[in-house]
């Protein structure tokens, strides 16, 4: 009878421990579920206003709203667009070979220079300073480069202007096309330039508020002889110079 009795109770109690843990498993089950199914039905139950806080977001910002500070679909802003076309400029480029502290030393630097080159000396102050010629980028390049080939030391310097400000696209504008006449007298052949229509064309640009500038340039300009020679050339390209180097950059 023990014996029966025995297992009898070890019977019972393996049941009972089988069916607390199922009914633990059940349970921890559920939990399961229930955190899974909430997490899947939040976002329907809240909007994207739960989903934007989780996500460090302020809730309620649309699209339009981000989108309307400023900045343009290219990835700048109206500001910088307006400020790079402001910025947009002109440029004309000195080609400079020394600044002497004598003359001498200037001529002597001006001699090696060969003669295709609108070569000239400006005197600033109690400085001779040596100019090879005025032009623009590509040709201040190619210019840079032949002198070099020939072991003479050179540096460019850059002036600037404004496409925005009228006053300046008018220097420009009369101090390229006069440059560009200059140059011309580089070729071998070519002993002077008539500019009388050059002389017309100036009197036709503009200034805004009588600009002092333009007005002495076109001053200058009309008192010159209708035929330009390389000797009134050099005194000329002097004169460009000293506009130029108030515009320096």
């Amino acid at each position: 009878m023990r014996y029966t009795r025995y297992n009898y109770r070890r019977n019972k109690n393996r049941n009972n421990n089988k069916g607390n843990f199922g009914f633990l498993f059940l349970g921890a089950l559920c939990i399961i579920l229930a955190v899974v199914v909430g997490t899947l039905l939040r976002p329907l139950i809240f909007g994207d206003a739960y989903t934007n806080s989780d996500k460090g977001e302020k809730p309620g910002i649309e699209d339009g709203a981000k989108k309307d500070d400023g900045k343009e679909t290219s990835g700048g802003s109206s500001s910088d667009a307006k400020e790079n076309e402001g910025s947009k400029s002109k440029t004309l480029y000195m080609i400079q070979c020394g600044l002497y502290s004598k003359k001498e030393g200037a001529e002597s630097v001006l001699n090696k220079i060969p003669e295709s080159f609108n070569k000239f000396i400006t005197k600033e102050n109690d400085k001779f300073r040596v100019i090879a010629g005025i032009y623009d980028e590509e040709t201040s390049k190619s210019k840079c480069e032949e002198l070099k080939s020939k072991d003479i030391e050179n540096v460019r310097i850059k002036s600037e202007f404004k496409e925005n400000d009228k006053n300046e696209v008018a220097i420009f504008t009369i101090v390229k096309g006069f440059s560009d006449i200059l140059n011309k007298l580089e070729e071998k052949d070519v002993k002077s330039i008539n500019i009388e229509e050059f002389k017309k064309f100036t009197k036709e640009i503009e200034a805004e508020n009588d600009n002092k500038d333009i007005l002495e340039i076109k001053e200058y300009i009309n008192k010159l002889p209708k035929d330009l020679d390389k000797k009134e050339a050099s005194k000329s390209l002097d004169y460009i110079y000293k506009i130029l180097i108030k515009h320096r950059v």
